[in-house]
């Protein structure tokens, strides 16, 4: 292996061991959160009913469990990729990573998740909730298998 494509890919492989750990500390805020949300619908207090009427609905946003599922699976598929990439195992991992990535763009796009979505948040547009998961689920897996992964298994390499 070269010695820049092999440093490419340490720094690709602690970025994303950095974003887990990013986003388990993230899940950690948001389970804390909603811990706090729930004492306060067991015990609320006077001023805490007067202002949740005139609160503002919540925002969307993709629970951090599925992120973190999804760049876990992502990691160790491309780790394998990276191994195997001249090997007749490392296609099992090529066929599941292009396989959970076209599990996952079908899920980008799909009516039934968008209406899942909807109804925890009446204020989402569908073309907010497609960006979102495309870039997230879909834009950077794809472009990570295609600067690293395409030009080992490309002819003439």
């Amino acid at each position: 292996m070269e010695p820049e494509i092999s440093t490419l890919l340490l720094v690709a492989y602690l970025a994303a061991f950095l974003l887990l750990l990013w986003a388990i500390r993230r899940l950690h805020a948001q389970r804390l959160a909603r811990s706090r949300e729930k004492i306060e619908l067991i015990s609320p207090s006077p001023a805490a009913g007067s202002s949740s009427a005139t609160s503002a609905p919540k925002q969307f946003s993709i629970e951090i469990g599925d992120v973190i599922t999804a760049y876990l699976i992502f990691s160790v598929l491309f780790f394998g990729l990276t191994v195997g990439a001249h090997r007749w195992w490392g296609w099992v991992f090529q066929i599941a990573y292009l396989g959970f990535l076209a599990a996952v763009f079908w899920t980008t796009f799909s009516r039934s998740e968008y209406e899942k979505a909807r109804a925890l948040h009446p204020d989402l547009t569908r073309g907010g909730f497609m960006i979102l998961w495309a870039l997230l689920f879909v834009a950077l897996p794809l472009l990570v298998w295609l600067l690293f992964v395409l030009p080992r298994i490309l002819p003439g390499r």
